[in-house]
């Protein structure tokens, strides 16, 4: 099922707008619609509208793998029309994408320049067009109504606790030191994070 552009585009504004205000200013993020269909991007306030060129958004390609490059191609589509100055491309496609069960969420090491927390050292900016500044491409659950997280507050919570995946997802456990027993943490294996 698609939704048509009138029945997306005035409540995603608007609550994307109030968002870009709160949580994804702080965060140094861009906040990206991705539609169906053909066109060029336009900026809806603090919202970028790209539009996707049809082929599968879905999390994983049939054999298993991370489905990366069309997350690629809407983050150079992005940085053609912005500079390269945002931490996090926050994305809603507004079509339906299967994510995983029960996944509201799913976060893209793009850049990592932190050690010690169980994450490569690593810069993989240029395939997404990005050349100095992109950490991390987000995906999250359409805002569209009937989503189950169209509400903006779990909205905001399913970005917060991606957004952590950048720092925190790496370690099987953390390490015994004089004053703190080794204890196990949550760790996503593989390079995308999801949220449930």
């Amino acid at each position: 099922m698609r939704l048509d552009e009138a029945t997306w585009r005035a409540p995603f504004a608007s609550a994307a707008a109030h968002s870009v205000r709160g949580a994804a200013k702080l965060l140094a993020a861009s906040l990206v619609l991705l539609s169906p269909g053909a066109g060029s991007a336009e900026d809806a306030g603090h919202v970028a509208i790209l539009r996707g060129d049809g082929s599968s958004y879905d999390r994983n390609l049939p054999g298993g793998a991370v489905n990366v490059a069309p997350r690629q191609a809407a983050a150079k589509k992005f940085f053609q029309a912005h500079s390269d100055s945002y931490d996090f491309l926050v994305v809603f496609p507004a079509f339906p994408v299967d994510f995983g069960k029960e996944v509201q969420g799913l976060h893209l090491l793009v850049r990592n320049a932190v050690s010690g927390i169980g994450l490569p050292i690593t810069d993989g900016g240029a395939p997404f067009g990005s050349t100095r500044r992109l950490q991390g491409y987000v995906d999250m659950a359409s805002l569209a109504p009937g989503s189950p997280f169209a509400a903006l507050d779990p909205a905001l919570v399913v970005l917060a606790h991606e957004v952590a995946h950048q720092w925190s997802g790496g370690r099987a456990s953390v390490p015994e030191t004089p004053t703190v027993r080794g204890a196990p943490v949550l760790a996503i294996p593989g390079a995308i994070g999801a949220s449930r």
